[in-house]
């Protein structure tokens, strides 16, 4: 017998939000290339505001722009 809740949680992983720190661990680029990636249409997901002065990114959209990345660099090597 499974509930509603149960059923959601499977169906829709859910996205952790990680700050900055650990993004810059994730990708290995530091705050100025992210930023500039953001802004000059890299396609760098944008965070989410948190407070007046905090952001953070979703886990899953930094990991499928690390994945659409690594794609594109092998399709340039082979």
């Amino acid at each position: 017998m499974t509930t509603d809740a149960t059923q959601q949680g499977a169906q829709a992983p859910r996205s952790r939000l990680i700050r900055l720190t650990e993004v810059e661990q994730f990708t290995g680029l530091k705050k100025s290339t992210i930023y500039a990636l953001m802004k000059k249409g890299g396609g760098f997901p944008h965070p989410v505001r948190l407070t007046a002065r905090a952001v953070a990114w979703r886990e899953a959209e930094i990991q499928a722009w690390c994945a659409a990345r690594s794609s594109t660099a092998e399709q340039v090597t082979a």
